[in-house]
């Protein structure tokens, strides 16, 4: 059978696959992909592969949830220091009685600092979280750094927001204790787990 033709031998009009000379399936439906052959390998050698969450032990799912959701709470918080600083920081540090009609706008540039500071570790914490699988051994010091910058800026912001400070200084507490269990380096020194 040509290109060309219309009808194979047995009267039925050729399918896509017979066209292109693939190797349709006898009942004329689409010809299977076996996938690449053998000899391919997108990965090197010898290196790990990279895992899905599903078997992460319970302290690497446990801390990984945590940054996530640290991440998440933090990015929203720094947008909003960043879009709203003129009234946050109106709202801390009170208005100068001179002027009644104005907002004061001394403080702002501090607010829009922490602001940016919060978004910065709002992505150090989402990006980190989300390579675990890959069990690098960087990412055990990125994480445990990441733990005692977001215990220090807690400490830090605590001074002017109070409630700010006390909503990440469970986590940021849990997140420097619990990276020194035993499960959790040795998933990054890949030893079994």
């Amino acid at each position: 059978m040509s290109v060309g033709d219309a009808e194979d031998s047995l009267g039925r009009e050729p399918t896509r696959h017979s066209r292109a000379g693939g190797n349709p399936r006898p009942d004329g439906g689409p010809a299977s992909n076996p996938g690449p052959p053998p000899a391919y390998r997108p990965w090197v050698q010898g290196a790990p592969q990279p895992t899905g969450g599903a078997d992460l032990p319970h302290a690497v799912r446990f801390l990984r949830g945590l940054m996530l959701a640290i991440g998440g709470i933090q990015g929203i918080i720094g947008l909003a220091m960043v879009t709203n600083s003129v009234d946050i920081a109106t709202a801390i540090w009170g208005e100068r009685p001179d002027r009644l009609f104005e907002k004061s706008h001394e403080n702002s540039g501090l607010v829009v600092f922490f602001g940016v500071l919060m978004l910065v570790m709002a992505a150090w914490a989402i990006a980190t979280s989300l390579r675990f699988g890959d069990r690098h051994p960087g990412l055990l010091a990125s994480t445990r750094a990441y733990g005692w910058a977001l215990l220090a800026v807690v400490l830090f912001l605590g001074l002017f927001i109070s409630a700010l400070g006390l909503v990440f200084l469970i986590p940021a507490i849990l997140l420097v204790v619990r990276s020194r269990k035993p499960e959790f380096q040795s998933w990054f020194d890949r030893r079994p787990h």
